[in-house]
């Protein structure tokens, strides 16, 4: 497995983007729209909270997920994932890599653009600790004003980047080549996608709303039995939390997942079974 590669220090992924002139648009927008779209559009609300409607959308099977802050790190992972990733296409397949990472480049952007569609009309928050003890929880609290939840940029971004980058190998002609690599790629998702639940920056709910969002998107890429294969894997390794508990949140998470898919069925736009969703735990 090319550890050094998926491994290594972001940086030099990075680096690897700037080096390619030809990158240097798509990334740049892609920068861009993570400033506009997550962090100006955030703390503006932040700013002006009695000007913006705010859901709590905590739900009580979050409580049988304990808090621990071993999963930070992982938690923090997520935008260094998909770079390391964009770097190794570039390492791997030079410039055939170098075009697969720009689709990726935008992918991304295109991610933070369509949650920020729904979190501009309705933003929403959980419960979280204040617990400062760690560094990684500093930067959370200082840099997360908290109010983008549904849906959930974290599992967006971690699941496009593993299906996305499977798709790249695909077309790179290089199926079957990097099964281990692609095998940790796929196991990273994941728990990026559990790190939300354990440092209680997520809700269950919140997963279900990003992963029906991505399916919106783009259905062949995130059809809903792949979205339902990763929901039956969530927490099945955890060791502190209840069969019983993982049972019922993989339960609620996948009816939750189809209800939208049903809802969009008969919506006017794919934002719509969301706004709903949160116009209700705003009343509730």
């Amino acid at each position: 497995m090319q550890k050094c590669l998926l491994r290594r220090a972001t940086i030099f992924s990075f680096a690897q983007i700037f080096a390619h002139a030809q990158l240097w648009p798509s990334a740049l927008r892609c920068m861009a729209a993570i400033l506009r779209y997550f962090f100006l559009l955030q703390y503006r609300a932040a700013l002006f909270r009695r000007k913006i409607r705010v859901s709590s959308v905590d739900h009580p099977l979050d409580d049988a997920i304990p808090f621990d802050p071993k999963w930070a790190a992982l938690y923090m992972d997520f935008s260094p994932f998909w770079i390391r990733l964009t770097g190794f296409l570039i390492a791997r397949f030079a410039q055939a890599g170098v075009n697969e990472a720009r689709s990726l480049l935008q992918a991304i952007a295109h991610l933070y653009r369509a949650a920020a569609s729904v979190y501009r009309h309705n933003f929403s928050t959980t419960r979280r600790p204040r617990y400062y003890r760690q560094w990684n929880f500093v930067v959370i609290h200082l840099f997360d004003p908290h109010l983008m939840c549904i849906p959930s940029l974290h599992v967006m971004v971690a699941v496009s980047a593993w299906l996305r980058f499977s798709a790249s190998l695909d077309a790179l002609g290089a199926a079957g080549r990097f099964s281990e690599e692609e095998a940790w790629v796929r196991l990273q998702a994941l728990r990026i996608t559990e790190s939300i639940l354990y440092v209680k920056q997520h809700s269950i709910n919140c997963i279900s709303a990003a992963l029906y969002t991505l399916t919106s998107l783009d259905g062949g890429l995130f059809p809903p039995e792949t979205m339902s294969g990763l929901i039956a894997r969530l927490l099945a390794d955890s060791i502190d939390i209840k069969e019983g508990d993982k049972k019922e949140i993989t339960r609620y998470i996948e009816n939750l997942y189809r209800r939208f898919l049903t809802e969009h069925q008969s919506a006017q736009c794919w934002q719509e079974p969301l706004l709903n969703f949160l116009s209700e735990k705003r009343g509730a």
